[in-house]
């Protein structure tokens, strides 16, 4: 009879050990890989977490962003470009530079790669003497905004002011009895007033904004401005305004930049705030969940071990009990003339394919657990070297005794 027919023969034969080292297997194999699989859902649910973490944030700021934008397009320019020269102390008591600076200051900043600004709005501003009105006004000369060419073209926050058109503030409006579509002498230079802001509360009031080349005509300063306004970047930056002075100061370094309070800046702020404790959170959530890992990792390095001590020690008890019952069949098979290699292929035989059946049970099972075999197939593996190892020395110790003397203690 063939090797694997006596195996399957023994198998049939006594289905008890069998099936008590085939279970011994599966607890052993599905213990530790459900120990794994836990481990795996642990670092899956942080990664969770954090990403539902980052989303939060992420929508937060983006509203915040939002608002920051909104308000600062509400508000106006935040950041004011002048001269060098420029006692800054004369610009609060006047509302306007006295100094001057080339006009292609705002060129060479629209054809520069800066990233911390947008909006550039030239002007030229001072206070003069409207002589038609015999009074005094704030004038200001502006064109449209300067479109920074590497960029995108944005919406502007001020419209241009048209040839042979005038912009007035309320106040003024009021006073003079000026309204939408009247023609106005200033300086002797005509214009139809295009639009009356409406009151805003400030130096506004009594502005009269008119084209920016009527201006330096006026004050017989060419190609002079007195300030660039821009909008300044919605960056999350603890020193916004030193970012934006060190960018500028490379392309137009004779300047004064200065940044205007406003609640765009406090939200901007209050966006920073929002990151750094999202960071925080994070930080937070990874040094819990790393240290309850660490617990866990732990144990499951205690843990393997000794379930695959308690397999092996089970497995060779149950090995040793197989071939204990059956010496009087090695002795006699032995005095028989049966070659002992053949018997130690029928007895590890035996043990393969317990081990086998023992593996494929265990993917049965962890595949009914919805676990991915895939990840954990090379465990499946232990479980014939496990029956292999156990049933070596049993074996080999019944097959190396004398025959003879097995059939007299039998």
């Amino acid at each position: 009879m063939k090797i694997h027919q006596l195996i399957l023969k023994e198998l049939k034969l006594r289905k008890l050990g069998a099936s008590l080292s085939i279970l011994t297997i599966v607890i052993a194999l599905t213990s530790i890989i459900a120990a794994l699989h836990a481990m795996r859902q642990f670092d899956i649910e942080t990664q969770t977490q954090l990403g539902a973490l980052t989303q939060q944030t992420d929508a937060r700021v983006k509203k915040m962003n939002d608002q920051i934008r909104k308000t600062m397009k509400g508000l106006g320019f935040n950041v004011h470009i002048y001269p060098s020269q420029q006692d800054l102390s004369e610009v609060y008591a006047n509302g306007y530079a006295s100094n001057t600076m080339p006009y292609n200051y705002v060129e060479r900043l629209a054809e520069s790669p800066i990233v911390t600004i947008n909006h550039l709005l030239p002007q030229l501003s001072r206070r003069t003497l409207w002589k038609e009105q015999n009074r005094e006004i704030m004038l200001i000369g502006v064109d449209g905004q300067v479109p920074i060419s590497h960029r995108d073209p944005k919406k502007p926050i001020m419209s241009p002011v048209k040839p042979g058109q005038a912009v007035i503030g309320s106040e003024l409006a009021t006073q003079l009895n000026l309204k939408k579509g009247q023609t106005i002498t200033l300086n002797d230079y005509p214009y139809t007033v295009s639009k009356v802001h409406p009151q805003r509360g400030n130096i506004d009031d009594i502005t009269v904004w008119v084209p920016l080349a009527d201006v330096q005509a006026m004050l017989n300063l060419p190609d002079q401005i007195n300030s660039i306004l821009a909008l300044g970047c919605n960056c999350a930056s603890v020193d916004r305004l030193g970012e934006i002075r060190a960018e500028l100061s490379k392309v137009i370094p004779n300047t004064k930049i200065i940044e205007v309070e406003s609640k765009a800046l406090a939200r901007a702020e209050a966006r920073n705030k929002v990151k750094a404790d999202s960071q925080l959170a994070k930080k937070q959530l990874l040094e819990t969940r790393d240290a309850a890992r660490q617990s866990r990792e732990n144990f499951l390095t205690l843990l393997s071990p000794l379930i695959l001590l308690a397999s092996l020690i089970g497995l060779f008890t149950l090995s040793l009990f197989n071939v204990r019952e059956r010496k009087s069949e090695i002795g006699t098979l032995l005095s028989m003339g049966v070659h002992s290699s053949k018997l130690f292929a029928l007895f590890l035989g035996r043990a393969c394919i317990i081990g086998i059946a023992g593996s494929l049970i265990t993917a049965i099972l962890i595949a009914c657990l919805s676990y991915p075999l895939s990840q954990y197939w090379l465990y499946l593996l232990i479980a014939p070297a496990l029956t292999l190892t156990a049933s070596w020395l049993p074996t080999l110790t019944a097959l190396s005794q004398d025959p003879v003397t097995i059939l007299k203690q039998d």
